[in-house]
């Protein structure tokens, strides 16, 4: 993403689709929102990452569950 905002001179990637090999984090996906991409191709879910025990189990769904809630009743208070 970085080397794309480089060559096209703008952090707007609203023209762009994004390849990866797995379904963005949360930290990627907050980047992907703030460049504007529409479309995110990924090879691998975040259950197969679990699997290879790439991370630990679960966790990314852990995250996604709790951002879905409001602030209020999630796990992080603000």
């Amino acid at each position: 993403m970085r080397n794309a905002c480089k060559n096209i001179n703008s952090f707007q990637l609203d023209d762009c689709i994004l390849y990866t090999s797995c379904h963005p984090c949360l930290m990627c996906l907050g980047a992907i929102y703030w460049a504007n991409i529409k479309k995110v191709v990924y090879a691998n879910s975040t259950a197969d990452v679990g699997r290879l025990k790439f991370v630990e189990k679960n966790s990314d769904e852990i995250l996604y569950e709790d951002i879905s809630n409001s602030f209020q009743n999630g796990k992080v208070k603000f």
